[in-house]
């Protein structure tokens, strides 16, 4: 159905190619994960699937796409629309319509296909969000504006389904929605292409994994045998299971959770025994951030109902929740973008936000949105860190900005333009401008999302080194790997109430605290459950046994 022969594209101004002499068959009703570091050129190959390069960027193209026998340049942008539905990490860039309703109609009404209420509720509950029909896309929450563009590429019934990264704005309990509604679709028949990180809920589903590197295609093939090859151990992120299966020396590649405990069981694998990580605050320290009794609503809805917690200096903390619980106003609300309602405080630094204008804001707490190309303006990475400070009135603007700079490991990149980094660097120069402002507080949106391992770590590197200067950062995430091994103590928020405070061990580890944010536990907890204790990390886990 789909064959690429010798392919290599360069965009236009590139000097190397993003694609490299790719040869690929995709046969009808295949289920092909592509994964890869970021940066590698998935996202440039979901393009090329639909017809972006050739009809839209341009560039320099060598070799040949054919979708159903027919090369893709002699398709136009329409037809191949009407055949193939395409998905994109960023849901903003694909919702236009003033209600949810309106995007779907949007979609069957082009294929002259029914568009009643009752059809698009039928479209619409496919990814179960049916009760979202008359709202505002730009009301929602990430995950649910991301569930609506699924919903709008799937309303005509397509042939081909391009996802790339689909569940990079979904809490877990969400993806592993949207990864069964894609297996059921591959039941039917559909082609599917799929670029995802988030390989544990996901690769023991597919047909063949593609595994892009450095624009190269490095592996392709059935999942078990790939993941076999060495190389690729380096080079991507492997699921929990199967570093397990590659650092054990199995014989077979794990792919899934019940294959892993599975395996351990027939091992009789014995663990140390584990305390967990304990939490030891020093409460000598006065809070950077005490939020009191905080309350809020939204048109005569309650979406905070009574949230009280301290964050202390150079603490690491995590704020779980699932889609939709009322994370998003809690951070709003704690740099004074929304006002408590009833008696609730806010308290930055012993200041109650109400009274605190904000530019004072901005030199104390520091914001870092989920999309950092909603946050990148200028020419030049250094102009761009050096806009805050300036806009404050701070001396020392450049000295400030350049140390800044530095902190983030971006010092040999300060004339470039920003949008041209990878997005892990774009997050990492955010960090900057932000830390040039002098904040004691620093609040991470889903920091991680869309980043590969070696990025996530650099990003990592970069909030130890800050906490070690006693800067307190606050972290919005569904990524459990990342609150097991970086984080102090965790809040989970459901139904607007703070359901779980604790430790990473003491709330990871909790089935119903889980449940209510609709997350999952990192895997290895669940393994290391099977060996009679619990352990956060891999690396913990090895070490454990005895």
């Amino acid at each position: 159905m789909i064959s690429f022969k010798n392919f290599t594209y360069t965009y236009p101004k590139g000097t190397e190619p993003a694609l490299k002499n790719i040869d690929l068959d995709i046969e009808e009703g295949e289920f092909i994960l592509v994964t890869g570091s970021s940066g590698a050129g998935k996202t440039t190959l979901c393009r090329a699937l639909f017809g972006a390069l050739h009809h839209d960027i341009g560039g320099d193209i060598k070799g040949s796409i054919q979708i159903k026998g027919k090369d893709v340049s002699q398709y136009n942008i329409g037809i191949i629309g009407a055949f193939m539905g395409v998905v994109f990490d960023d849901p903003d860039s694909q919702l236009f319509m003033p209600l949810v309703e309106d995007e779907i109609k949007f979609g069957l009404q082009a294929r002259n296909l029914p568009s009643s209420e009752k059809d698009v509720i039928r479209v619409l509950d496919r990814v179960g969000i049916a009760h979202l029909i008359k709202r505002a896309p730009h009301e929602l929450s990430g995950g649910q504006k991301q569930k609506v563009a699924i919903a709008a590429a799937m309303a005509n019934d397509p042939e081909i389904l391009v996802f790339d990264e689909p569940t990079s704005q979904l809490d877990p309990q969400s993806t592993i929605e949207i990864f069964k509604i894609l297996s059921e679709l591959r039941g039917q028949g559909k082609t599917i292409i799929l670029v995802e990180q988030k390989l544990e809920d996901i690769i023991d589903k597919v047909d063949k994994i593609a595994v892009i590197d450095h624009g190269n295609l490095a592996a392709f093939g059935k999942p078990r045998e790939s993941l076999k090859c060495e190389d690729l151990y380096r080079i991507m992120s492997y699921p929990c299971v199967s570093k397990l299966s590659v650092e054990l020396r199995s014989k077979e590649m794990m792919l899934s959770l019940d294959e892993g405990k599975e395996f351990l069981k027939a091992n009789n694998y014995k663990l140390k025994p584990s305390n967990g990580r304990a939490f030891v605050r020093d409460d000598r320290n006065t809070p950077i951030l005490s939020v009191n009794d905080l309350k809020f609503g939204y048109n005569g809805v309650d979406v905070l109902k009574g949230i009280s917690f301290d964050v202390m200096p150079g603490e690491v903390f995590a704020i779980l929740g699932h889609n939709g619980c009322g994370k998003t106003t809690l951070l709003k609300n704690i740099i004074g973008l929304l006002k408590p309602s009833g008696k609730g405080m806010v308290l930055l630094d012993r200041t109650d936000v109400k009274d605190i204008n904000v530019e004072d804001a901005a030199k104390t707490v520091g914001f870092l949105f989920q999309n950092p190309d909603n946050m990148l303006f200028a020419e030049t990475v250094l102009e761009e860190v050096m806009f805050g400070p300036d806009n404050l009135g701070l001396q020392n603007s450049k000295e400030r900005s350049m140390k800044a700079i530095e902190e983030v490991g971006l010092i040999d990149r300060i004339n470039e333009y920003p949008r041209y980094l990878s997005n892990g660097e774009k997050l990492r120069l955010c960090i900057a401008s932000i830390l040039a402002m002098g904040p004691r507080l620093i609040i991470l949106d889903e920091p991680t999302t869309g980043l590969d391992d070696n990025e996530c770590g650099k990003l990592m590197e970069v909030v130890l080194k800050l906490k070690s200067e006693g800067v307190a950062i606050i972290m919005v995430t569904h990524d459990m790997n990342l609150v097991a091994r970086y984080t102090e103590k965790v809040i989970v928020l459901s139904d607007g109430r703070i359901f779980k405070e604790g430790s990473p061990s003491d709330v990871l580890k909790d089935n119903d605290a889980m449940k209510a944010a609709s997350l999952k536990s990192p895997p290895i907890i669940e393994l290391s459950k099977e060996c009679g204790c619990v352990y956060l990390t891999v690396e913990d886990f090895l070490e454990a046994i005895i």
